[in-house]
């Protein structure tokens, strides 16, 4: 199930319009149909909107559906493996997604987004952020500091709250490990999804 799906599910569970969600979110309304029909390309300033507007974690809305977070549970995801979103110039695989339920949200991220500062691909979230780097050069934009350039085998830890974004250096595809740290305490699976039904289609996107 692609996020377009999960969101017009959660959208016509709770009784919403897509009004309502754009106000929820500050997503247009035209950016929130082209989505939910698999027309448009979700990228992360979007995800992190979607997260915040409709008060849901961000691993909720990127992972598949799997076992709850409890005592002894694991998760291991091979290199072949993990749910792959293709946000416009970047690609997101989301590890652990077979935990639906965990305060972690770990993903690998490839990139060849050029600095945008202060554009569109900068976000900020309640938690901590942790990037290392694969392969390639990558650069940290944030509010508060200079822009940073770490190279392969760099790591950085960060206050989420802090408007930041994460791109190329110099063009070339970087590649990094990101782990973020839910800090809003909505860690927690979609009730309304819990055994991942879907919405019967209709022409009415507007719900």
């Amino acid at each position: 199930m692609d996020i377009g799906k999960k969101l017009r599910q959660i959208r016509l569970d709770r009784g919403w319009t897509l009004n309502d969600v754009s106000k929820a979110t500050g997503i247009a309304q035209s950016t929130l149909s082209k989505l939910e029909n698999g027309q448009g390309v979700i990228n992360l300033d979007t995800l992190m909107k979607l997260s915040n507007g409709l008060e849901l974690s961000l691993d909720s809305l990127a992972s598949p559906y799997g076992r709850q977070q409890g005592t002894g549970v694991r998760s291991v995801t091979r290199s072949d493996e993990g749910d792959v979103h293709n946000l416009g110039p970047s690609e997101l695989r989301v590890l652990s997604g077979e935990i639906v339920r965990k305060a972690l949200f770990p993903v690998v991220i490839r990139t060849r987004r050029l600095d945008d500062s202060p554009g569109g691909s900068w976000n900020s979230f309640p938690g901590e952020r942790f990037i290392y780097v694969i392969r390639g050069r990558a650069k940290l934009l944030s509010e508060f500091y200079a822009p940073t350039t770490l190279e392969a085998g760099d790591a950085v830890h960060f206050d989420s709250s802090m408007r930041h974004g994460v791109v190329s250096a110099d063009g070339d595809e970087v590649e990094f490990i990101s782990v973020s740290y839910d800090g809003t305490g909505r860690s927690r699976p979609i009730p309304e999804l819990s055994e991942a039904r879907l919405a019967p289609e209709s022409d009415d996107s507007e719900g």
